[in-house]
Protein backbone atom coordinates (compact mmCIF):
# COMPACT_ATOMS: atom_id res chain seq x y z
CA UNK A 1 0.00 0.00 0.00
CA UNK A 2 2.94 2.37 0.51
CA UNK A 3 3.60 2.15 -3.24
CA UNK A 4 -0.05 2.94 -3.96
CA UNK A 5 0.25 5.92 -1.61
CA UNK A 6 3.39 7.16 -3.37
CA UNK A 7 1.79 6.60 -6.78
CA UNK A 8 -1.05 8.96 -5.84
CA UNK A 9 1.40 11.80 -5.19
CA UNK A 10 3.28 11.05 -8.42
CA UNK A 11 -0.05 11.10 -10.27
CA UNK A 12 -0.85 14.50 -8.77
CA UNK A 13 2.52 15.95 -9.79
CA UNK A 14 2.41 14.65 -13.36
CA UNK A 15 -1.23 15.65 -13.86
CA UNK A 16 -0.71 19.16 -12.46
CA UNK A 17 2.37 19.84 -14.55
CA UNK A 18 0.66 18.67 -17.74
CA UNK A 19 -2.37 20.84 -16.94
CA UNK A 20 -0.23 23.92 -16.28
CA UNK A 21 1.70 23.30 -19.49
CA UNK A 22 -1.58 23.06 -21.42
CA UNK A 23 -2.81 26.35 -19.93
CA UNK A 24 0.45 28.09 -20.74
CA UNK A 25 0.47 26.94 -24.37
CA UNK A 26 -3.20 26.99 -25.34
CA UNK A 27 -4.99 29.50 -23.08
CA UNK A 28 -3.87 33.13 -23.67
CA UNK A 29 -5.58 34.44 -20.53
CA UNK A 30 -3.33 32.42 -18.20
CA UNK A 31 -0.22 33.26 -20.22
CA UNK A 32 -1.05 36.96 -19.97
CA UNK A 33 -1.71 36.57 -16.24
CA UNK A 34 1.74 35.03 -15.72
CA UNK A 35 3.35 37.78 -17.79
CA UNK A 36 1.65 40.48 -15.72
CA UNK A 37 2.86 38.89 -12.48
CA UNK A 38 6.38 38.64 -13.86
CA UNK A 39 6.29 42.26 -15.08
CA UNK A 40 5.07 43.49 -11.70
CA UNK A 41 7.81 41.57 -9.90
CA UNK A 42 10.48 42.81 -12.35
CA UNK A 43 9.36 46.40 -11.77
CA UNK A 44 9.93 45.97 -8.04
CA UNK A 45 13.44 44.67 -8.70
CA UNK A 46 14.62 47.57 -10.90
CA UNK A 47 18.03 48.80 -9.75
CA UNK A 48 18.63 45.94 -7.31
CA UNK A 49 21.05 43.98 -9.52
CA UNK A 50 21.36 40.24 -9.81
CA UNK A 51 21.91 39.68 -6.08
CA UNK A 52 18.94 41.85 -5.23
CA UNK A 53 16.72 39.84 -7.55
CA UNK A 54 17.95 36.60 -6.03
CA UNK A 55 17.37 37.85 -2.49
CA UNK A 56 13.82 38.93 -3.32
CA UNK A 57 12.84 35.67 -5.05
CA UNK A 58 14.71 33.14 -2.92
CA UNK A 59 12.30 33.17 0.06
CA UNK A 60 9.34 32.34 -2.19
CA UNK A 61 11.25 29.60 -4.01
CA UNK A 62 12.46 28.06 -0.75
CA UNK A 63 8.99 28.19 0.82
CA UNK A 64 7.52 26.36 -2.20
CA UNK A 65 10.31 23.77 -2.02
CA UNK A 66 9.70 23.14 1.69
CA UNK A 67 5.94 22.97 1.14
CA UNK A 68 6.16 20.31 -1.56
CA UNK A 69 8.85 18.42 0.34
CA UNK A 70 6.42 18.23 3.25
CA UNK A 71 3.61 17.06 0.96
CA UNK A 72 5.76 14.18 -0.29
CA UNK A 73 6.76 13.06 3.22
CA UNK A 74 3.64 11.00 4.12
CA UNK A 75 4.41 8.42 1.41
CA UNK A 76 8.08 8.40 2.45
CA UNK A 77 7.06 7.81 6.07
CA UNK A 78 4.91 4.83 5.06
CA UNK A 79 7.76 3.30 3.07
CA UNK A 80 10.26 3.89 5.88
CA UNK A 81 7.98 2.24 8.43
CA UNK A 82 7.69 -0.88 6.28
CA UNK A 83 11.48 -1.03 5.96
CA UNK A 84 11.95 -0.58 9.71
CA UNK A 85 9.37 -3.30 10.41
CA UNK A 86 11.09 -5.72 8.03
CA UNK A 87 14.48 -4.99 9.61
CA UNK A 88 13.08 -5.59 13.09
CA UNK A 89 11.49 -8.87 12.02
CA UNK A 90 14.74 -10.06 10.42
CA UNK A 91 16.76 -9.13 13.52
CA UNK A 92 14.34 -11.04 15.75
CA UNK A 93 14.62 -14.11 13.55
CA UNK A 94 18.44 -14.01 13.65
CA UNK A 95 18.41 -13.60 17.44
CA UNK A 96 16.03 -16.52 17.84
CA UNK A 97 18.24 -18.81 15.70
CA UNK A 98 21.37 -17.79 17.63
CA UNK A 99 19.71 -18.41 21.00
CA UNK A 100 18.44 -21.79 19.88
CA UNK A 101 21.92 -22.79 18.70
CA UNK A 102 23.59 -21.86 22.01
CA UNK A 103 21.01 -23.75 24.02
CA UNK A 104 21.37 -26.83 21.86
CA UNK A 105 25.11 -27.04 22.55
CA UNK A 106 24.87 -26.71 26.34
CA UNK A 107 22.10 -29.14 27.10
CA UNK A 108 22.11 -32.87 27.32
CA UNK A 109 19.83 -34.88 25.07
CA UNK A 110 17.25 -35.50 27.77
CA UNK A 111 17.36 -31.97 29.13
CA UNK A 112 17.15 -30.57 25.64
CA UNK A 113 14.03 -32.54 24.94
CA UNK A 114 12.31 -31.19 28.04
CA UNK A 115 13.54 -27.66 27.40
CA UNK A 116 12.42 -27.74 23.80
CA UNK A 117 8.94 -28.79 24.80
CA UNK A 118 8.80 -26.04 27.40
CA UNK A 119 10.15 -23.47 24.94
CA UNK A 120 7.56 -24.41 22.36
CA UNK A 121 4.81 -24.10 24.92
CA UNK A 122 6.10 -20.72 26.09
CA UNK A 123 6.50 -19.48 22.52
CA UNK A 124 3.01 -20.60 21.62
CA UNK A 125 1.61 -18.90 24.70
CA UNK A 126 3.56 -15.69 24.00
CA UNK A 127 2.60 -15.64 20.34
CA UNK A 128 -1.06 -16.23 21.10
CA UNK A 129 -1.04 -13.49 23.72
CA UNK A 130 0.66 -11.07 21.34
CA UNK A 131 -1.76 -11.82 18.57
CA UNK A 132 -4.78 -11.43 20.80
CA UNK A 133 -3.54 -8.10 22.17
CA UNK A 134 -2.33 -6.57 18.88
CA UNK A 135 -4.56 -8.13 16.23
CA UNK A 136 -7.52 -5.84 16.78
CA UNK A 137 -5.58 -2.56 16.79
CA UNK A 138 -3.38 -3.59 13.84
CA UNK A 139 -6.38 -4.60 11.72
CA UNK A 140 -8.17 -1.33 12.48
CA UNK A 141 -5.05 0.72 11.67
CA UNK A 142 -4.46 -1.17 8.41
CA UNK A 143 -8.07 -0.70 7.38
CA UNK A 144 -7.85 3.00 8.21
CA UNK A 145 -4.62 3.30 6.21
CA UNK A 146 -6.18 1.68 3.13
CA UNK A 147 -9.26 3.92 3.37
CA UNK A 148 -7.12 7.05 3.71
CA UNK A 149 -4.93 6.11 0.75
CA UNK A 150 -8.13 5.53 -1.24
CA UNK A 151 -9.38 8.97 -0.18
CA UNK A 152 -6.07 10.46 -1.33
CA UNK A 153 -6.64 9.01 -4.81
CA UNK A 154 -10.29 10.13 -4.71
CA UNK A 155 -9.33 13.71 -3.84
CA UNK A 156 -6.74 13.98 -6.60
CA UNK A 157 -9.15 12.44 -9.12
CA UNK A 158 -11.85 14.92 -8.05
CA UNK A 159 -9.45 17.82 -8.54
CA UNK A 160 -8.43 16.53 -11.97
CA UNK A 161 -12.09 16.15 -12.98
CA UNK A 162 -12.80 19.72 -11.86
CA UNK A 163 -9.90 21.16 -13.87
CA UNK A 164 -10.83 19.13 -16.95
CA UNK A 165 -14.52 20.08 -16.78
CA UNK A 166 -13.88 23.80 -16.37
CA UNK A 167 -11.25 23.87 -19.12
CA UNK A 168 -13.49 21.93 -21.54
CA UNK A 169 -16.61 24.02 -20.90
CA UNK A 170 -14.81 27.38 -21.10
CA UNK A 171 -13.12 26.29 -24.34
CA UNK A 172 -16.58 25.70 -25.84
CA UNK A 173 -18.58 28.52 -24.25
CA UNK A 174 -15.98 31.24 -23.72
CA UNK A 175 -13.69 32.37 -20.91
CA UNK A 176 -16.41 34.46 -19.25
CA UNK A 177 -18.87 31.56 -19.03
CA UNK A 178 -19.85 30.50 -15.48
CA UNK A 179 -19.38 26.73 -15.25
CA UNK A 180 -22.28 25.16 -13.32
CA UNK A 181 -22.63 21.79 -15.06
CA UNK A 182 -21.26 18.34 -14.30
CA UNK A 183 -19.34 18.10 -11.05
CA UNK A 184 -19.80 21.87 -10.63
CA UNK A 185 -23.55 21.42 -10.25
CA UNK A 186 -23.05 20.43 -6.60
CA UNK A 187 -19.41 21.41 -5.90
CA UNK A 188 -18.53 24.99 -6.76
CA UNK A 189 -14.76 24.43 -6.57
CA UNK A 190 -14.05 20.69 -6.99
CA UNK A 191 -10.38 21.22 -7.80
CA UNK A 192 -9.68 22.96 -4.49
CA UNK A 193 -12.03 20.71 -2.51
CA UNK A 194 -10.48 17.59 -4.01
CA UNK A 195 -6.97 18.67 -3.09
CA UNK A 196 -7.95 19.50 0.49
CA UNK A 197 -9.42 16.00 0.83
CA UNK A 198 -6.38 14.39 -0.80
CA UNK A 199 -3.66 16.15 1.20
CA UNK A 200 -5.52 15.73 4.48
CA UNK A 201 -6.04 12.02 3.82
CA UNK A 202 -2.41 11.59 2.76
CA UNK A 203 -1.14 13.10 6.02
CA UNK A 204 -3.54 11.05 8.15
CA UNK A 205 -2.52 7.91 6.24
CA UNK A 206 1.08 8.40 7.42
CA UNK A 207 -0.19 8.55 11.03
CA UNK A 208 -2.26 5.38 10.56
CA UNK A 209 0.80 3.65 9.04
CA UNK A 210 2.63 3.95 12.37
CA UNK A 211 0.12 1.59 13.96
CA UNK A 212 0.11 -0.86 11.03
CA UNK A 213 3.61 -2.24 11.61
CA UNK A 214 4.67 -4.79 14.19
CA UNK A 215 7.90 -5.30 16.08
CA UNK A 216 8.60 -1.59 16.53
CA UNK A 217 8.51 0.58 19.63
CA UNK A 218 6.58 3.83 19.30
CA UNK A 219 9.48 5.79 20.83
CA UNK A 220 11.87 4.43 18.18
CA UNK A 221 9.45 5.33 15.39
CA UNK A 222 8.94 8.89 16.64
CA UNK A 223 12.68 9.41 17.10
CA UNK A 224 13.58 8.08 13.64
CA UNK A 225 10.80 9.88 11.79
CA UNK A 226 10.53 13.12 13.78
CA UNK A 227 11.76 15.40 10.98
CA UNK A 228 9.68 13.81 8.17
CA UNK A 229 6.59 13.88 10.40
CA UNK A 230 7.17 17.56 11.22
CA UNK A 231 7.60 18.38 7.52
CA UNK A 232 4.51 16.31 6.69
CA UNK A 233 2.38 18.17 9.24
CA UNK A 234 3.71 21.56 8.12
CA UNK A 235 3.09 20.72 4.46
CA UNK A 236 -0.48 19.61 5.13
CA UNK A 237 -1.30 22.74 7.15
CA UNK A 238 0.35 24.98 4.57
CA UNK A 239 -1.40 23.57 1.51
CA UNK A 240 -4.79 23.44 3.23
CA UNK A 241 -4.45 27.13 4.16
CA UNK A 242 -3.45 28.02 0.58
CA UNK A 243 -6.37 26.08 -0.91
CA UNK A 244 -8.92 27.47 1.52
CA UNK A 245 -7.67 31.01 0.86
CA UNK A 246 -7.90 30.38 -2.89
CA UNK A 247 -11.49 29.17 -2.49
CA UNK A 248 -12.41 32.27 -0.48
CA UNK A 249 -10.87 34.60 -3.07
CA UNK A 250 -12.55 32.82 -5.98
CA UNK A 251 -15.92 33.01 -4.20
CA UNK A 252 -15.44 36.77 -3.81
CA UNK A 253 -14.46 37.28 -7.46
CA UNK A 254 -17.36 35.18 -8.76
CA UNK A 255 -19.84 37.08 -6.63
CA UNK A 256 -18.50 40.39 -7.95
CA UNK A 257 -18.68 39.20 -11.56
CA UNK A 258 -21.86 37.10 -11.62
CA UNK A 259 -23.67 38.17 -8.46
CA UNK A 260 -26.54 39.89 -10.30
CA UNK A 261 -27.37 36.93 -12.55
CA UNK A 262 -30.16 34.42 -11.73
CA UNK A 263 -27.96 31.51 -12.85
CA UNK A 264 -25.32 32.38 -10.27
CA UNK A 265 -27.79 32.83 -7.41
CA UNK A 266 -29.54 29.57 -8.22
CA UNK A 267 -26.17 27.81 -8.37
CA UNK A 268 -25.27 29.33 -5.02
CA UNK A 269 -28.35 27.78 -3.40
CA UNK A 270 -27.79 24.28 -4.80
CA UNK A 271 -24.04 23.79 -4.49
CA UNK A 272 -21.40 23.53 -1.77
CA UNK A 273 -18.39 25.89 -1.87
CA UNK A 274 -16.08 23.39 -0.19
CA UNK A 275 -13.53 24.29 2.46
CA UNK A 276 -12.74 27.99 2.78
CA UNK A 277 -11.53 30.60 5.21
CA UNK A 278 -14.06 32.69 7.14
CA UNK A 279 -14.85 36.00 5.44
CA UNK A 280 -13.00 39.08 6.60
CA UNK A 281 -14.99 41.40 8.82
Amino acid sequence: MAKVHAAAIVFYGVRLNLFLLYREVFIPRFRMMRQKIEARQTKKEVGTGIMGRLMKRTPFILSCAVLYAGLSCPALISGKLIQMSNDATAASAVAAVATSSVRARTRSAAAKSVATAAAKAAAASSTTSGILSNLSSTCVALTAYKILVGMTWFGFALGALGDFTKTFVKARCGEDHLVTSGIFSFLRHPNYTGEVIAWTASFLASIAAIFCVSGLKLQLVLKSLALPMLLSFSGAIGIIFVLCAATTNLERRQKKKYGETPAYNNWLLNSWPGFKLPPKK
